[in-house]
């Protein structure tokens, strides 16, 4: 069961091996992915706001930039749970747009201010298009660049027509970009398998002590979901390894099945394989992993492709859990592929200056904590996105997005 509203239910380095932390890239490009994920929270707590007036026109908005946790809908995904068009919808996801935009104006939010100081700045339109590529990247994957792009512009004051002619720039440098780094990411067998071996030394096994010493149960040859390949950021293309024509939902997605063909170490693999069944608030939902992979020793590891910053997510640690006890009870294993040499347990490990970590952690022993809160002590500690994620795995705390709460379990 599905509310309208935002209720609780809802290389860098020459080898592109590693996706490192924002402390240890470059200040332009760390400087990028600080902005990208600041712009993404604030856009949340902003269609947050909107929603107590416009429930289901928020929930829209959300669901459509993936704003919930849950991978991105399309028009036709969301007009099939409000039983609508896929023209409604999006008249509906317009007129959100243009009202949050409205809002954050109106109130001078701080998203308006930052918008509107960075862009307007900037002195023509292709330069903007640049950095609106490169947030996009920042942004990640997940998040549908067009849509993410359309209502950044509209915050910032930008007419439609305007709003427009700088969508089609963005998307046509943004397109430039990815390709360039799918080009790069074509590595030869040897470097795949590096690659390969390097997070297979990470992956969840199942418990020997509690293993019976059967084989593995054979994955499934079918998908369990189909993917909408005509949706932004989704495709298909063809791979020799499983000779035939593979659908991803996303650029990182993509990267990972190409390691995958090009590794002398994977010998199959398919692309939403299962359905797991967990729950959330006391509704049956369903979560759909991303790969399950054959080993050439007959290993089978089931695999979800995140970004970094959603790890920490209450949705996806429930999904996570139910995934993981789904795998190894197949005899499989389970692992979160980063696009990095960072994992759950490196982020839990990571150092987080103890001023920041001591104030949330005394704030959250009274209450749970809003936005605001977290933007405080963000000025007053400089604590970052990452940083929060870190403390939230390190002490097990839940961390829902829309609406945004951290509270202490």
């Amino acid at each position: 069961m599905v509310t309208d509203g935002f209720d609780p239910d809802p290389d860098t380095n020459a080898d592109r091996d590693d996706l490192v932390p924002t402390a240890e890239l470059s200040p332009d490009v760390a400087a990028m992915v600080s902005r990208g994920e600041q712009i993404r929270d604030w856009l949340i707590n902003l269609i947050e706001s909107y929603g107590h007036k416009r429930p289901r026109e928020a929930a829209i908005l959300a669901r459509r930039l993936g704003l919930r946790g849950d991978p991105p809908e399309t028009l036709e995904q969301i007009g099939a749970h409000y039983n609508l068009s896929r023209e409604r919808i999006r008249q509906l996801q317009q007129r959100a747009v243009t009202q949050v935009a409205r809002k954050a104006r109106v109130t001078a939010d701080p998203l308006f201010s930052l918008l509107n100081d960075v862009y307007q700045s900037v002195d023509t339109d292709e330069a903007l298009a640049q950095i609106l590529a490169m947030e996009a990247l920042a942004h990640g994957e997940d998040c549908p660049a067009r849509e993410m792009t359309a209502i950044k512009l509209a915050v910032a004051g930008y007419l439609s027509d305007d709003r427009r002619r700088l969508c089609d720039l963005t998307m046509k440098q943004l397109t430039a970009l990815r390709r360039e780094s799918r080009q790069q990411s074509r590595s030869p067998e040897q470097r795949a398998t590096k690659r390969i071996s390097r997070w297979l030394d990470t992956v969840d096994w199942p418990d020997p002590a509690e293993d019976d010493h059967r084989s593995p149960e054979r994955p499934p040859t079918t998908a369990a979901r189909q993917i909408d390949v005509d949706d932004e950021g989704r495709g298909v293309f063809y791979l020799d390894k499983v000779d035939r024509h593979v659908a991803y939902d996303s650029e990182s997605e993509l990267r990972f099945l190409r390691l995958l063909d090009a590794s002398d170490l994977v010998t199959w693999f398919r692309e939403q394989p299962c359905a797991v069944p967990y729950e959330l608030h006391g509704y049956p939902r369903i979560y759909y992993p991303d790969v399950v992979v054959t080993l050439a020793d007959g290993r089978v590891i089931l695999v979800e492709v995140k970004p970094l910053f959603d790890l920490a997510l209450h949705i996806n640690q429930v999904k996570f859990a139910a995934a993981r006890r789904y795998a190894h009870y197949r005899g499989w294993g389970w692992h979160i592929w980063t696009e990095g040499s960072i994992g759950i347990a490196e982020l839990r490990s990571r150092p987080v200056d103890p001023v920041a970590e001591q104030q949330l952690s005394q704030l959250l022993a009274q209450r749970p904590a809003r936005w605001g809160d977290i933007v405080q002590i963000q000025e007053q500690t400089g604590l970052t996105n990452l940083d929060l994620s870190t403390l939230v795995l390190r002490h097990g705390w839940r961390l829902d997005r829309t609406p945004f709460q951290l509270r202490a379990h």
